[in-house]
């Protein structure tokens, strides 16, 4: 008899343990998914300070000034780049999967 144990996997059942007092005991994965916000950058400015800084189109936020993206809304994030000018920003981003953290400091818009 085969018992399908879970969506990833299947194994064989012997009938002698088909018949174990009503009690099974299986070992199988657990699976938990998490839904996480992707902030990415999608335009930068030329000669921006972020420009000037090293951050690229692509490259994913994963902190803003110490701050998850998870932890803050949209808003809230577009605020943190809406400060007066001489403002500190430190970022953390993903490239292609490595970590870098960025500072930069926001400069009048010409």
């Amino acid at each position: 008899m085969k018992e399908k144990v879970s969506s990833f996997q299947s194994r064989d059942v012997s009938e002698n343990e088909s018949q174990n007092r009503g009690i099974k005991i299986y070992l199988s994965q657990l699976y938990r998914l998490r839904f996480r916000p992707i902030i990415e950058i999608a335009n930068l400015r030329v000669n921006s300070p972020a420009a000037l800084a090293g951050l690229k189109e692509g490259d994913i936020i994963t902190e803003v000034n110490g701050k998850r993206v998870g932890d803050i809304d949209l808003q809230g994030i577009m605020h943190q780049f809406q400060k007066k000018p001489g403002a500190k920003i430190k970022l953390r981003i993903v490239r292609a999967g490595v970590k870098f953290n960025y500072k930069f400091i926001l400069k009048a818009v010409l």
